[in-house]
């Protein structure tokens, strides 16, 4: 489950008056709603059944700079829960119940589905605190209703294969960006192996394994991948086996890029350079790493010839015939 759109922003709610927000719930046959059920042993619960596409709905208070315009969805994912000390919200007439950082070790999110109707909905919403001491703060209180939606792993790898695939043409002119002269802190990093030339990882970093759907962050700046399957099965989860909505950082750069599945891209070229390794050793190979020049010419990284594993300088100027894609 990951955070599919906002239906409201409100980016700096004003302290001591009522906001009121109203959004529309057409069809409310995807909405999650808890049904009340007998636990296995025999205590009354209420529990959520989801499916492919189901929807939920929840509420968020977060801090932001006072000069942010709207954020894109990928930056406000990225923002931790704050809620203020002192607020109320309410929902179609139903006061709402605040989990803070008190009780709950950190502040937490406020789920509203089982008070969606279909039709019109009304948010109210109030913060109670000092204008003088806001005005001088930096920042300002956000509030948002966001829109959750569960899919399934099979609709993840299908939309990584297709809609969400980097054809290996365009994924060349990324690693020839970054082989460009470093100037920035992104690119330190990368393990360079003479002036046109970086060694690139062919291993998933969670599973130590050879990646075999080269996957990460469009936002993200690395070239480096990591294997849908191992990112999908190392997400958090709730009981019932489905993701925690706020676990989709990224493995390689971390929680400063947003991996949800509408976010990840295969890159095709690393997927096909792997592939023609496989093909090479007759399915069996050891080998973690190739060499990748800027053209997209790329050969299996041999560590008796590329000794440089200092990152950012250049030792030894890779002149072996390379293997085109």
């Amino acid at each position: 489950m990951a955070i599919k759109e906002p239906v409201y922003f409100n980016l700096s709610v004003t302290p001591n008056i009522f906001h009121s927000c109203l959004f529309q719930v057409p069809d409310p046959s995807k909405v999650a709603v808890s049904r009340p059920t007998i636990l296995q042993h025999g205590q009354p619960s209420r529990v959520r059944l989801v499916e492919q596409g189901s929807l939920s709905y929840r509420i968020r208070f977060v801090n932001v700079a006072k000069i942010l315009t709207k954020p894109d969805l990928s930056t406000w994912g990225c923002f931790e829960t704050k809620h203020p000390p002192c607020s109320f919200a309410e929902i179609n007439g139903q006061i709402l119940d605040f989990r803070k950082k008190k009780n709950w070790g950190k502040d937490l999110p406020t789920d509203i589905t089982d008070y969606i109707q279909q039709g019109a909905n009304e948010v109210k919403v109030a913060v109670f605190e000092d204008q003088t001491e806001r005005d001088a703060s930096k920042e300002s209180i956000a509030f948002c209703i966001e829109v959750l939606e569960v899919t399934s792993r099979t609709t993840i790898h299908k939309d990584c294969l297709t809609k969400q695939f980097i054809p290996i043409h365009d994924a060349k002119l990324k690693i020839r960006e970054r082989i460009k002269p470093r100037q920035s802190k992104d690119d330190e990093d990368l393990v360079t192996v003479g002036s046109d030339t970086i060694a690139l990882d062919i291993q998933c970093p969670i599973s130590k394994t050879t990646l075999k759907v080269p996957v990460r962050g469009k936002h993200c700046s690395h070239i480096e991948c990591f294997d849908l399957d191992s990112f999908l099965s190392s997400r958090p989860k709730y009981v019932g086996g489905v993701s925690i909505v706020d676990a989709w950082s990224c493995p390689i750069c971390g929680s400063i890029s947003d991996c949800r599945p509408q976010n990840l891209v295969t890159d095709g070229f690393i997927q096909e350079t792997i592939r023609k390794i496989i093909a090479d050793r007759g399915g069996q190979h050891n080998v973690d790493r190739v060499i990748v020049r800027s053209d997209g010419l790329w050969r299996v990284y041999n560590p008796d010839v590329d000794t440089n594993e200092t990152k950012g300088k250049k030792k030894h100027e890779v002149i072996d015939l390379l293997d085109d894609d």
